[in-house]
């Protein structure tokens, strides 16, 4: 399966995530989003290609109701569902990214809302 860190550096994330939304810290939020991101399904899907159309549209995206989901959601023993954890409205999971030629990263990023 893929890297999804120790406990420690999960957790940590998911109270990023819970001090972004709660703080309304866009520019994190923004900078932890898998791109392209997609919201919906079939014909009501959207798709936001990069962080400005993430931005110009984050009010409708990161809405009071998933502030509030988040606001009671804890940050420990986290739902899990193969290699996705999720927290109050919020999945995420891990990414391989390649770091100069040969080097690969794992980074923890938010890829559904």
């Amino acid at each position: 399966g893929k890297y999804n860190g120790t406990d420690e550096e999960v957790e940590a994330f998911a109270q990023q995530i819970k001090t972004a939304i709660l703080s309304d810290d866009k520019n994190w939020f923004a900078d932890h989003i898998e791109y392209p991101y997609v919201r919906g399904i079939g014909k009501f899907r959207q798709a936001f290609k990069n962080r400005e159309e993430f931005l110009n549209n984050y009010s409708s995206i990161v809405t009071q109701e998933l502030k509030d989901q988040v606001a009671q959601a804890c940050i420990h023993n986290l739902f899990t569902f193969k290699d996705d954890i999720y927290i109050g409205g919020v999945w995420f999971h891990t990414r391989r990214m390649l770091k100069g030629e040969k080097e690969y990263i794992h980074r923890l990023v938010i890829y559904a809302l």
